[in-house]
């Protein structure tokens, strides 16, 4: 007998993953981070782009996947105490089980 194949199912959209990492943005980010430009923020247009387009679910996947050029851009306060949150945030809605962090980015390219 063979197996199926392993399919991924995604239970929520880009647009309302899209949508709820801008409010955790705008609720929880910028708050905590009124100092940040946007530019830099972690939660930044181009960023959720590149969270949309790889979905990481940890610390080792985000280092890995996203293109350094935008990874190093972004505010290293903002990764240090938010990066968790985001991937908690994302993993809960795509229906993953949730990861231990990482604490080292030494596995990020170099």
């Amino acid at each position: 007998m063979q197996l199926p194949k392993k399919t991924t199912y995604c239970p929520i959209e880009d647009s309302d993953l899209r949508d709820a990492l801008i409010a955790l943005r705008e609720k929880w980010f910028i708050p905590r981070f009124p100092q940040t430009s946007r530019e830099k923020g972690l939660l930044r247009r181009r960023m959720i782009d590149e969270l949309l387009r790889y979905k990481p679910a940890d610390h080792a996947e985000f280092f890995t996947m996203l293109p350094w050029e935008i990874v190093s851009e972004t505010d290293w306060a903002q990764i240090g105490h938010g990066l968790d949150i985001v991937l908690a945030e994302m993993n809960r809605l795509l229906g993953r089980r949730a990861r231990p962090a990482m604490a080292s980015v030494a596995t990020r390219r170099g």
